[in-house]
């Protein structure tokens, strides 16, 4: 499979997962003027406990797909570099900065989005069972070259759904250059959700380049936050930790932090980096939080399954 293709089942999936944790966090009140008796309590506290556990499965399973996600588009983008000219000159077709796109590859683009944002709508409300749509329109999109990206940035302005915004600024940042660096940092400073935030400020910072140093720290104001999973976002879009400032910065999160999710998101962030690696795992399975420990533990043994 191409890495393309494998980026946009990636994609998909971080959509899905996203829209479970939502489905499992979500809790039924009773209705007005009806009280419950105290074994429809208990029974209620057991289902939550329940679903608390599913979200953490859930959550565990996203990190998971981001770390993949992040490898794969940054195989996507070496591909991309390695197949550009020489002289520099722009892929025939391509159109100049700030120009829309050629009328019917812009059309094509207009409405995959258009149909992408409709289809993540009727997967949030339960009324469609439309992965499969999804995964075309995704692949649709991954598809269409350099030429495409005024148009897609156009669509990235009206798409409302954050699942087709995510997608959209994965292939923005693996298709672009400088301007949709920028075009992203922009983004992220109109946006309050922390989640968004973090998915543009991360795109943009495995651009490289000037924009870079930007973009890492507008996630650096993003971890200090007071929401924790605000902290925990910002955390997962660490995925450059060159910069020896950010390593300790991210080191100190996994050692002070008193929100355990943000623990983990610091110790996922630094197990990314070679250069940090042994240090994540020991103060992970020294931490206070069983759950850290274990979840720490389970990951070093994987790693040391062959094959995986």
């Amino acid at each position: 499979m191409e890495p393309r293709e494998i980026l946009a089942w990636v994609l998909a999936g971080l959509s899905l997962l996203g829209g479970g944790i939502v489905w499992a966090t979500r809790t039924s009140a009773p209705a007005p003027g009806v009280m419950r008796t105290a074994e429809e309590n208990r029974a209620l506290d057991a289902e939550n406990r329940r679903l608390e556990s599913t979200v953490s499965e859930l959550r565990g399973e996203q990190m998971t797909l981001r770390g993949e996600l992040d490898r794969l588009l940054q195989q996507v983008r070496s591909h991309a570099t390695a197949a550009a000219a020489p002289s520099g000159t722009p892929p025939a077709g391509t159109a100049p900065p700030g120009e829309s796109a050629p009328g019917e590859l812009g059309t094509r683009a207009h409405e995959a989005v258009a149909d992408l944002d409709s289809l993540y709508g009727q997967l949030a409300s339960g009324t469609g069972g439309g992965m499969k749509g999804i995964f075309d329109r995704i692949s649709q999109l991954q598809a269409m070259g350099p030429e495409a990206l005024p148009a897609m940035k156009d669509a990235f302005r009206d798409a409302t759904d954050p699942g087709t915004r995510r997608v959209l600024a994965s292939i923005i940042a693996t298709r672009g250059g400088p301007e949709e660096q920028q075009f992203l940092i922009a983004a992220a400073e109109r946006e309050t959700e922390p989640a968004m935030k973090e998915a543009y400020l991360s795109n943009a910072s495995m651009m490289g380049g000037e924009g870079k140093a930007s973009a890492q720290a507008g996630l650096g104001e993003l971890m200090k936050a007071q929401d924790p999973q605000a902290r925990a976002q910002a955390l997962r879009g660490m995925v450059d930790l060159s910069d020896p400032g950010v390593a300790s910065a991210v080191q100190s999160t996994l050692a002070s932090d008193p929100n355990e999710d943000v623990r983990l998101a610091a110790f996922g962030a630094l197990i990314r980096a070679g250069e940090t690696r042994d240090e994540a795992y020991r103060m992970a399975l020294a931490d206070p939080s069983p759950r850290v420990r274990e979840i720490a533990e389970c990951r070093q043994r994987l790693e040391q399954v062959p094959g995986l």
